[in-house]
């Protein structure tokens, strides 16, 4: 994925990004992401969802972009080994 995609829910298992932007998105399923992706407002998790970034970049690159749950869901998980990048700078993965 190289483009944008704005309001709605992705489901599948791989993402393959190439700077690829996710804005206002539900990750609705289990799901592998590989690559330069940016998050623009809310990138929300499905309850129960394992949403895997491994070592890919993730920028969060609107100033109130946010990572959280979807409505409804009680739980999820990230899985982040590298390094997220804010406005510009740098924060340890968690």
């Amino acid at each position: 994925m190289s483009g944008t995609l704005i309001n709605g829910t992705i489901t599948g298992t791989t993402l393959t990004s190439s700077n690829g932007a996710l804005i206002d998105i539900t990750i609705g399923s289990n799901l592998t992401e590989s690559g330069t992706l940016w998050i623009g407002n809310n990138l929300l998790l499905a309850d129960g969802v394992n949403f895997n970034t491994g070592g890919s970049t993730l920028i969060f690159s609107a100033l109130a972009a946010n990572l959280g749950l979807s409505a409804g869901a009680t739980s999820a998980t990230l899985t982040h080994t590298a390094r997220c990048y804010s406005n510009g700078s740098t924060t340890a993965a968690s």
